[in-house]
């Protein structure tokens, strides 16, 4: 989501802009003029904890009349934004759900998981309400970089495999 903002300070007639954005941290990814040190590994080891990521961007405008902002396009805005932090949110799970998913399983149900969130914080969650088997390899779907195929990667990132094996 994306705000503009303008702001006056003492003295000076003219309105001074911002651009104020906030997402999930792979999406803003790209929008960041200078993307931190460890940005990736800091979001996805707060994801794999189980929080909630939310990045931050700011952008100077300067001076912009009140037609330029009604005409310029949304990109105009989400581009060349600063760092501005992360929100980190922890959601602690209701004391009975952990029980709740334990019966269900047991009366022979099939349990899933229909989320939004990041998929390091569900693989979390899916661990502490013991949806995996003790021992399993989760691998995630990677979205690809532009040119590059999809790969699978595991949670901790350290093991990778091709979406559809070469050859088969």
């Amino acid at each position: 989501m994306t705000v503009v903002g303008g702001y006056t300070q003492p003295g000076v007639s003219e309105a001074r802009h911002l651009a104020l954005v906030k997402g999930a941290p792979e999406v803003l990814r790209d929008m960041y003029d200078e993307l931190p040190k460890d940005y990736d590994k800091m979001f996805k080891k707060l994801a794999l904890s189980g929080a909630r990521i939310i990045a931050l961007g700011i952008r100077e405008l300067g001076t912009l009349t009140h037609q330029e902002l009604r005409e310029n396009k949304r990109e105009f805005y989400e581009q060349k934004l600063n760092f501005a932090g992360f929100v980190v949110i922890h959601c602690p799970l209701k004391p009975d759900t952990r029980n709740m998913i334990k019966e269900i399983i047991e009366s022979s149900h099939r349990v899933t998981m229909i989320t939004g969130d990041n998929p390091l914080t569900a693989c979390h969650v899916a661990s502490v309400l013991r949806f995996t088997k003790k021992h399993a390899r989760i691998m995630i779907l990677d979205e690809p970089l532009e040119g590059e195929e999809p790969i699978w990667k595991s949670m901790d990132g350290t093991e990778s495999a091709e979406l559809i094996p070469n050859g088969k």
